[in-house]
Formats: structure tokens, C-alpha cells, sequence
């Protein structure tokens, strides 16, 4: 199924995103999310760890870096993410950042058109895995 939504104005210009929830084991959150090409990871805004009581996964971190932020050293969590109905259980990153990115983690698995004239994107889930939280 292929779907079309339109960009988020949360900046200038604005971007391809979405609503999304994202749940630990006793709370959830709805906030904003961006689709984000340059992040090889789904990130979360970090007040969100300890909000949400989310359980770190791996003893292992990964290092993280963007165009505010140094290289640096995260550890990763398991959240429930709900968006664009998907539901999804995934490994993510804390950011410090007011909105999720959504990074190739996720986006690997879709076809994505990004119609930046009409600000609209269109995705289409690839991988029935995703659908599934594998």
C-alpha cells in the first residue's frame, strides 16, 4: 500500500515527517517526527529515556554525531514506536533534539519519494519484517 502525507512545518523549509508515539513499558508520548536520510539510526529526543522508563539493550554503544552535536558515545534503547500504522518495537538512540528522527534503520525498508515542489512525500513498506516488529 502506498501512501502520501504532507510535510511537516515544524522549520523552514519544512520537512517529511509525521505524528508518532513512542511507548515504554508503562508510559507513552505522542511528538513529532522527521524522516531522515543522513541518520543511520532512529532517534529519540533523550529526556525520553528515563520519561518513558525505557530499558537499555546492549552493553555496546554506538557512536552518534550530527551537525549540533560532537561524535560522541550512546547507548541504545528498546521503544514501541507507533506511526503511520506501523507498530514497531526498535533499538533507538537518544538526541538531543526535540523530535524523533527516523533514520535508514526503518527507512531501508520502504520506498520513499520525497516531493519536495509540493511538499509531499510518498512511502510504501517493502519488507513485511517491519510490519511485524522483527
Amino acid at each position: 500500500m502506498t501512501n502520501s502525507l504532507p510535510y511537516l512545518w515544524i522549520e523552514i523549509p519544512p520537512v517529511p515527517g509525521c505524528s508518532i508515539t513512542v511507548s515504554g513499558p508503562f508510559k507513552s508520548t505522542t511528538l513529532k517526527a522527521v524522516i531522515d536520510t543522513g541518520a543511520s539510526h532512529t532517534a529519540i529526543p533523550d529526556y525520553l529515556i528515563g520519561q518513558l522508563g525505557l530499558r537499555k539493550i546492549s552493553d555496546r554503544a554506538m557512536t552518534i554525531s550530527g551537525p549540533e552535536i560532537p561524535q560522541t558515545e550512546a547507548d541504545l534503547y528498546h521503544a514501541r514506536l507507533s506511526f503511520l500504522d506501523l507498530e514497531l518495537h526498535q533499538a533507538v538512540v537518544p538526541c538531543p533534539w526535540r523530535e524523533v528522527l527516523i533514520g535508514r534503520d526503518i527507512l531501508s525498508k520502504w520506498l520513499l519519494l520525497l516531493g519536495g515542489p509540493n511538499q509531499q512525500f510518498t512511502f510504501e513498506v517493502i519488507e513485511d519484517r517491519l510490519q511485524q516488529g522483527k
